[in-house]
């Protein structure tokens, strides 16, 4: 049975407001929880309610949807932004929200969106139950290898194959960067760029725009990166 999912929405149109509460009213299993016109009341409502998904518009007066992110930090619901300006498109996902839905916003993208959330969560699932194992195979050439991700200290994306590194071996595997991402735990992996993952206890010194792992590589940060990383490894920026 599908469960429920709660939603937000932190809008100030009424108009924009009236939209997504009818869109919502028309997709199975998914309740409206509350509205807020800023996201400053949004931010105690997210903390007190723990809403699933919150609809987050971004042009906001005294605090715009941007600054509540930052203000959130990692620990927050699913978020899908909605807002009639593109140019924030890029900053928004080194938050890591869901979906980026520009105004008019069509139902089926909308609902597109919900549906991201669901696949998402039965990942974060799929991913729980991985990390209680321990390990992963990699296939390399024609063999299937035992892996510990605790051994893994970070994974190289190539043109058309990855490099997995541990303290001992380099694995080369023909896989793609988000199917690595996906496969990895996400409480002990970050990725960084768009060519590294690595593994949060093999960070030795973080210093500027720039990481020195434990196995005396350093790999760079990427702008559209920085402040999720920097969350995730809780320095202040």
């Amino acid at each position: 049975m599908t469960s429920q999912l709660k939603v937000l929405i932190v809008e100030d149109e009424p108009l924009a407001q009236d939209l997504i509460r009818k869109y919502i009213s028309r997709i199975p299993d998914v309740v409206l929880s509350g509205v807020c016109e800023n996201a400053i009341d949004s931010f105690t409502f997210i903390k007190n309610e723990k809403p699933d998904i919150v609809f987050l518009d971004i042009n906001m007066p005294e605090m715009t949807g941007m600054e509540l992110l930052s203000a959130l930090g990692i620990h927050k619901p699913a978020i899908i932004i909605t807002t009639g300006y593109p140019d924030f498109a890029v900053d928004s996902y080194s938050f890591d929200v869901v979906d980026y839905l520009l105004k008019p916003i069509p139902f089926d993208r909308l609902l597109r969106s919900v549906e991201k959330v669901r696949e998402r969560r039965a990942l974060q699932t799929t991913q729980a139950a991985r990390e209680e194992t321990g390990f992963t195979y990699l296939k390399i050439g024609k063999a299937n290898v035992k892996v510990r991700f605790d051994e893994i200290i970070l994974v190289e994306g190539m043109k058309d194959y990855l490099k997995v590194h541990t303290a001992d071996e380099v694995y080369v595997v023909h896989q793609t960067m988000k199917s690595m991402e996906s496969l990895l735990p996400v409480s002990s992996f970050i990725r960084i760029n768009r060519s590294f993952i690595i593994h949060i206890d093999s960070v030795r010194v973080v210093e500027g725009n720039q990481i020195d792992l434990v196995n005396k590589r350093k790999v760079d940060i990427g702008v559209t990166y920085r402040d999720a990383v920097f969350s995730r490894l809780q320095i202040v920026n």
